[in-house]
């Protein structure tokens, strides 16, 4: 929904429902471009507000990777597509994503 954010929970909620939505294809279409746009212009998010979301949504992806144990290519290939297209710096990435980006998969 593209309601306008009338408060930083609103906001906040917002940011933490489009990430998995934007990036379950791996790819930020303009309209997804758009909304992130809106959403950091809006200032109701601090800084600190949006590290946590996105750190937090880098760790579900952790997560669900390590969920059965075995980092398969694919996992790899969509975690990095999403930190590519996300534009997370390097410096950013958790220990354990970081770990499956650099595991040696067949």
């Amino acid at each position: 929904s593209n309601a306008p954010l009338l408060d930083r929970k609103q906001a906040y909620a917002r940011l933490v429902e489009f990430l998995p939505r934007a990036m379950q294809d791996g790819v930020l279409s303009d309209s997804e471009k758009a909304e992130l746009v809106e959403i950091f212009h809006s200032d109701l998010l601090s800084a600190q507000d949006v590290r946590e979301i996105f750190l937090a949504h880098l760790h579900g992806m952790a997560a669900d990777v390590m969920a059965d144990g075995i980092i398969e290519k694919h996992e790899q290939e969509r975690c990095l597509r999403a930190i590519q297209q996300l534009r997370i710096p390097q410096s950013f990435v958790p220990d354990e994503l970081a770990a499956i980006l650099g595991a040696q998969v067949d």
